[in-house]
C-alpha cells in the first residue's frame, strides 16, 4: 500500500465533540493507493502509532468526529485508492507530531509530519 498525507488539520472541535483543556484535534487526511494484488483492509486505530514530541497518544473517535470528511477505514480493492482521516488528540503546544505506520505485511516504515504554526 502507498500512503500520502493529503492535509494537516487542527481543531478546537464542535458542538458536540470538545477536546480536553489544553489539548486540540490533530487530522491527517491520507490517501492510501492499494497497489497490491489483493484486497486491503485499513483500520485506522491500529494502523498508526502516534507521538507528539515523543510522547505516545491513541487514536481518538471524538477528534475523528470533528472531521467529518471520513474516516480512514474500509477495504480497498486492487489499484484502488481510500482517502480519509486519522485524528487523535494532543496537547495544544506539541511541536511535533510523528506518525508510524506499523501493519502486518509491510516493512516497518515511519511517516514523521512536523507541525508548525504558520
Amino acid at each position: 500500500m502507498r500512503f500520502t498525507a493529503n492535509e494537516i488539520k487542527v481543531s478546537e472541535g464542535d458542538e458536540f465533540f470538545t477536546p480536553q483543556s489544553g489539548n486540540v484535534f490533530i487530522g491527517v487526511n491520507f490517501t492510501v493507493e492499494n497497489i497490491s494484488d489483493e484486497e486491503q483492509s485499513v483500520s485506522s486505530p491500529l494502523l498508526f502509532d502516534a507521538y507528539a514530541d515523543d510522547a505516545k497518544y491513541d487514536y481518538s473517535f471524538n477528534a475523528a468526529c470533528a472531521f467529518s470528511d471520513g474516516e480512514l477505514d474500509g477495504s480497498i480493492a486492487p489499484g484502488k485508492r481510500l482517502a480519509g482521516w486519522y485524528a487523535v488528540e494532543m496537547p495544544e503546544n506539541r511541536s511535533k507530531l510523528e506518525l508510524n505506520v506499523s501493519r502486518p505485511g509491510l516493512h516497518q516504515k515511519q511517516l514523521s509530519l512536523h507541525l508548525t504554526d504558520n
